[in-house]
């Protein structure tokens, strides 16, 4: 696969065409959202992931199916979750990406409950492709500036 169209394949899985506010409304419309984001990920597994595909996190490598019970906790969590890519670039099998990611914490996510509050976070995305599907992503996110905005941290004073 060329890299023009392994940056497709990560903006329409991480931006998708339709747009967050449409997907949002199909996955929480109905009783069970959880349900709604697993299919969804089923739907997705052959066509977007390798077999083998690779989530790699701060607290440690997850398989596909962690990775999927990962981003159904965050989206249950911010059921109104909109990311952005706002740069892409691409070199060989690999892609990377700055995103900004804004939602409403609704939901109990990484042992912290529901504050209600806004979240705005940005971050970098790498990904490893093979033959245009994810085989391995890292994501690096601002959960310091996301933590304290949350108030679960205080705010650094400037001295």
């Amino acid at each position: 696969m060329s890299i023009q169209e392994n940056k497709a394949v990560l903006r329409n899985w991480f931006d998708p065409p339709g747009g967050w506010e449409s997907l949002n409304k199909e996955i929480h419309g109905g009783k069970d959202s959880k349900a709604k984001i697993e299919e969804f990920y089923r739907e997705a597994r052959s066509e977007v992931f390798t077999p083998d595909f690779i989530y790699h996190d701060t607290r440690g490598d997850m398989n596909l199916d962690a990775y999927i019970e990962h981003d159904s906790a965050l989206w249950t969590a911010m059921p109104d979750m909109n990311i952005s890519i706002r740069d892409i670039i691409g070199e060989g099998d690999l892609v990377m990406a700055r995103f900004n990611l804004v939602g409403t914490h609704k939901g109990n996510f990484l042992g912290i409950p529901a504050t209600g509050k806004r979240i705005e976070m940005g971050g970098m995305l790498a990904c490893r492709f093979v033959a245009g599907k994810f085989a391995e992503l890292w994501v690096f996110t601002d959960r310091l500036g996301m933590m304290q905005r949350l108030g679960i941290i205080p705010q650094q004073s400037e001295a």
